[in-house]
């Protein structure tokens, strides 16, 4: 496993999503990204894996739900980049554009 793998499989383990024996055991027959391959086979949600993701990469986690990005900075011209890109536009602060993407790393 590489060392990025492996720390996002630290994140999970603190975080008692999985023990490191059954990491290990599934990191091996990983046919896919670790994190997508744990998602498919084990309780680990799409959801638990974001906010791992988000740990590991020290960046806030954010529900659209209680905390929507602004529409007015979407544009319909850039709906393929945000599809192919896996992000969105969220907030604007001044000069500051500040995105949310499902792909942190």
């Amino acid at each position: 496993m590489n060392e990025s793998l492996m720390r996002l499989g630290d994140v999970l383990v603190n975080q008692g999503k999985i023990s490191r024996e059954r990491l290990e055991e599934l990191a091996a027959q990983a046919t896919t990204r670790l994190g997508e391959y744990l998602v498919a086979h084990t309780d680990i949600g799409a959801r638990a894996m974001a906010i791992a993701l988000a740990e590991l990469h020290q960046l806030p986690y954010v529900e659209f739900d209680t905390a929507p990005p602004d529409r007015s900075l979407f544009s319909h011209g850039n709906l393929t980049a945000y599809i192919q890109h896996r992000f969105v536009p969220y907030a604007h602060h001044g000069n500051l554009l500040t995105i949310a993407t499902s792909a942190p790393s």
